[in-house]
């Protein structure tokens, strides 16, 4: 019976599925430290002076490290070295190579895939109704320093989701200042009626040099805020354990991740506002 045994033995294959064992218990090493920073939100960066946090140094050094000394120590127990090194380490290797290239894959899909999607509902045209303005002396000073701009906004074009308003001003096309006087941020359900009013004002006050020249222009902004669904969120988190073809680097946060602003267009000169002078007229 011990002579079948030792017939059927074969030293190479015991090796072999010794090695196999060595790297299942890594990755499972590797998986249990994985899910330990997802779960405790342990944060994987940098420091100010360019040194990872301690627990990214031992996860850097676990993923491109460890497997290099373990393949070392297997090939001195077990010999010839070199045949057993390289068997551990191209096992590793590809283990990682295939988990990296296949997330890789499916978070550049899922991207393209939301961007086409994006672009779909994004389609549409802003319609703006009758836009009138008010001037206002808050202080009663004699002078104007309240203009408010009441408008009704259709976007029936445009499917439900977060959006963002922006209201500017203009001279002959060119922007007034560099950042809009108003801003409204809100969220448009599916509903068939996407009409709303809005209000916006500013001080007139700085612009009176402006007004000099003659009338300035009303123009809105249509802002799509587009977050990440849930299945990218998954993927990102994914992506995060992939030894190469990162899409970021260890210690970045990947740019799917944050809310990403859409421009859907601008309609322009809806209005215009002409005040000179830049006061109300002194009462007899």
């Amino acid at each position: 019976m011990s002579q079948k045994r030792q017939q059927f033995y074969d030293p190479e294959t015991a090796v072999a599925r010794l090695a196999v064992r060595v790297g299942t218990v890594y990755f499972l090493t590797l998986m249990l430290a994985a899910v330990m920073t997802e779960k405790y939100a342990i944060p994987l960066r940098y420091a100010d002076n360019g040194t990872p946090t301690a627990w990214l140094q031992i996860l850097l050094l676990f993923y491109y490290g460890v497997p290099v000394l373990m393949a070392a120590l297997f090939g001195i127990c077990f010999r010839p070295f070199f045949r057993n090194f390289r068997n551990l380490a191209l096992l590793i290797f590809m283990i990682h190579l295939a988990y990296s290239f296949v997330v890789y894959l499916v978070r550049n899909d899922h991207a393209k895939k939301s961007e086409g999607d994006a672009a779909l509902r994004a389609s549409g045209r802003l319609r703006v109704a009758a836009v009138n303005h008010a001037a206002r002396d808050g202080n009663k000073d004699g002078r104007i320093d309240d203009v408010e701009i009441f408008s009704e906004l259709d976007l029936s074009d445009f499917a439900g989701g977060e959006y963002r308003i922006e209201a500017f001003l203009t001279q002959d096309s060119h922007p007034v200042s560099e950042k809009p006087f108003g801003t409204l941020r809100g969220r448009l359900g599916s509903g068939k009626v996407k009409r709303f009013p809005v209000r916006f004002s500013f001080d007139p006050q700085p612009l009176e040099a402006f007004f000099y020249r003659g009338p300035v222009d009303i123009n809105f902004r249509l802002i799509k805020i587009r977050k990440p669904d849930d299945k990218m969120l998954q993927i990102i988190t994914w992506s995060r354990w992939a030894a190469f073809l990162r899409p970021f680097a260890w210690g970045e946060e990947d740019s799917l991740g944050s809310p990403r602003e859409i421009d859907l267009g601008t309609v322009r000169n809806v209005h215009s506002i002409f005040l000179m002078p830049v006061q109300f007229p002194a009462r007899p």
